[in-house]
């Protein structure tokens, strides 16, 4: 109840923003008003010295002398207060005491002119219109709290009533109409007040939520630095400082090791404290420069190029002052930029030089260069250009033979896709399969493959050529963006070829990505009537987990274990226990990467029933593979050719 009180009265503090909003409003209506007195009481002073020297008789000398003093008194005080509320108003001054100073000083002449001069009006039976009109630009022109404006009015009717009545005394209606003028004015009194406070509160939520718009717009939500928005705009101005030598300026990307692992152990929270933490260290070490959170666990920066190294190490020895369990590290890469550079370009560069050492736990720092700058205009043509490629028929299928280790005949074939462009030349599958699974689009290139294999294949049975089995790779991403079940039973369908000449094959390395989706995948596969077969065992560390949880027909040994075989003895015991595991669990073995006869006599030797590498053959076009069966350069084992046949 106090409180209420408290606020009807006006007496409950005010923000910053309405205190000033409050000044400022009076100090625009004082403005006015000041101005509108000013122009009046010139106005009478001229008027009583033209009736002074038209009609000397008329009036008194000191009746002359009394209403020139009120009046040039009362000017006065409102040129002073004009002055100074037109300053305050054009931000010419600041000093809000002296308009106090101002405004109180004329709030106490103009009420005391009002008394003064209606007194004289009244006694002689006129209105008694100064001294209302005086007290209308006091207290109802000028927001006044309800508590002072109560206390200025009837202290100003009281006087009034007090003299008026000394001089002549006051009827009943008078009385009447002088109390009910005081109420009307207090009440409109108390209106402008709480219009102001309304409009005031209304002004100050809608400052609040364009700043807080204007931070969101500007500012990393989490961390607090700027955003890459309030960066670019800031990188165009320091590149287009003349002052600036871009030449010695440096883009840098900075990208924080084994964030993950540390957000996966200490929980998101923790994860999103760090981030602010490595933030405030950013700012501390690459302080009045543009900075800005990236995304994630990355950010960027445009510095000067002295001592960049030193400040990384400065930032990876700081962010590591907290002892984990999980170590931290720091990757940076460096662009250099010219004048017209565009910041964006120029962090996606850095951002690159960055991630081309991403690999190497030696090295922690990389500037873009030439060799970086080939690779990366490479890698954004490949992005560009991969339904081009298709669609132009850029991208060939070649195929690699896989011979029965006993006959040393074709038993099967293997899909690989070779890009021939005619800006690039033969792009190697290490350009762009890497970029096109980076890119997510690398299920664009493997239903082009299975289009063609299936198309081959058709075109092979129709010309009574001898066809065998293929087997088609597929990367993890192809089975999150597509159903890529329903691709192959579409196009196998549309060429009338039977599920047996298809072997799926499923990297051992993607085999730790979303198992749930990756067993759905399989099974629906092994149920549908495919072969699957698992390619380069061995090359990853969950090669036994993966045999544990999946089940699958082929197992493709990696190449890697054929890699100095005759300087390794190792490798043959390595070897043929990885055979006889393969058939203990009911799986076929097939070794890839043999070159040498010594190598494939071993593999016969130990059981492997598969072999596939240059020594029996590269991988080749269609063409050419048909005229190999042709010329019997590769002999088709005779099971496949009864098949054909029939």
């Amino acid at each position: 109840m106090f409180k209420n009180i408290k606020r009807r009265l006006g007496l409950e503090p005010h923000s910053p923003y309405v205190k000033n909003y409050f000044r400022m409003a009076n100090m625009q209506s004082a403005t006015y008003m000041s101005f509108i007195v000013s122009a009046l009481e010139v106005w009478m002073i001229v008027s009583l010295f033209v009736e002074m020297y038209t009609d000397k008789h008329a009036r008194s000398a000191s009746w002359f002398a009394q209403h020139l003093t009120s009046y040039v008194l009362l000017l006065a005080v409102s040129i002073f207060l004009f002055i100074h509320a037109f300053r305050y108003t054009h931000a010419k001054s600041h000093d809000y005491r002296l308009g106090t100073v101002a405004l109180v000083s004329f709030s106490v002449v103009a009420i005391l002119f009002g008394i003064y001069i209606s007194y004289l009006d009244y006694v002689k039976g006129e209105q008694v219109l100064t001294f209302l009109t005086m007290l209308i630009f006091v207290t109802c022109i000028l927001a006044m709290k309800p508590l002072l404006s109560f206390l200025i009015m009837t202290a100003s009717f009281c006087a009034f009533y007090f003299v008026m009545d000394f001089g002549k005394d006051a009827s009943y209606a008078t009385k009447v109409n002088l109390f009910i003028t005081f109420v009307s004015l207090l009440m409109a009194s108390f209106g402008v007040y709480y219009q102001h406070l309304v409009s005031a509160r209304k002004d100050e939520h809608l400052e609040q939520v364009n700043s807080r718009l204007e931070n969101v717009a500007l500012h990393d939500e989490l961390t607090g630095i700027h955003n890459m928005h309030y960066f670019r705009r800031e990188a165009l101005q320091v590149l287009a400082d003349p002052a600036t030598d871009p030449s010695k300026k440096r883009f840098l990307f900075i990208d924080i090791e084994n964030f993950k692992t540390y957000n996966d152990k200490y929980g998101f929270q923790e994860g999103n404290d760090f981030l602010v933490r490595v933030a405030e260290v950013l700012k501390e070490v690459f302080h009045d420069v543009p900075l800005a959170r990236f995304s994630d666990d990355h950010f960027v920066v445009l510095s000067d190029a002295d001592n960049t190294e030193e400040r990384l190490s400065i930032i990876r020895a700081k962010i590591n002052e907290k002892r984990t369990d999980v170590y931290l590290g720091i990757k940076a890469g460096a662009f250099t930029p010219a004048r017209d550079t565009d910041p964006a370009i120029a962090c996606d560069r850095a951002r690159y030089a960055c991630g081309s050492i991403k690999k190497y736990y030696d090295r922690n720092y990389a500037e873009y260069n030439d060799d970086l700058d080939l690779e990366f205009h490479k890698k954004q043509y490949i992005v560009n250009n991969i339904d081009h490629a298709i669609e132009a028929g850029y991208i060939k299928v070649y195929y690699q033979p896989v011979v029965w280790s006993k006959t040393g005949k074709v038993c099967g074939l293997e899909a690989l896709a070779r890009w021939e462009d005619p800006e690039y030349g033969f792009l190697s599958p290490g350009d762009f399969i890497p970029v096109l699974e980076e890119y997510r689009q690398i299920h664009k290139l493997d239903i082009c493959v299975i289009e063609n294999t299936c198309k081959d294949m058709r075109d092979a049975i129709d010309q009574f050529s001898a066809a065998v089995p293929v087997s088609i790779n597929f990367s993890f991403i192809d089975f999150e963006v597509a159903d890529m079940l329903k691709i192959c039973e579409t196009y196998r369908e549309q060429y009338r070829l039977p599920r047996e000449y298809f072997h799926i094959e499923i990297t051992e390395s993607v085999m730790d990505r979303n198992a749930d989706l990756l067993t759905e995948t399989i099974e629906k596969f092994r149920d549908a009537g495919y072969a699957l077969w698992l390619d380069d065992f061995g090359a990853g560390y969950s090669s036994l987990n993966v045999l544990k949880d999946f089940k699958f027909d082929v197992m493709k040994i990696d190449m890697k274990f054929l890699t100095n075989f005759s300087g390794n003895k190792k490798a043959g015991t390595i070897l043929n226990s990885i055979v006889r595991l393969a058939e203990q669990i009911d799986m076929k073995a097939l070794a890839e990467g043999v070159e040498t006869r010594e190598q494939a006599d071993f593999l016969k030797e130990i059981g492997c029933e598969r072999l596939q590498g240059y020594l029996f053959g590269k991988p080749v076009s269609r063409v050419s593979i048909s005229e190999a069966f042709r010329t019997k350069t590769l002999e088709i084992s005779e099971e496949f050719l009864n098949r054909a046949a029939n």
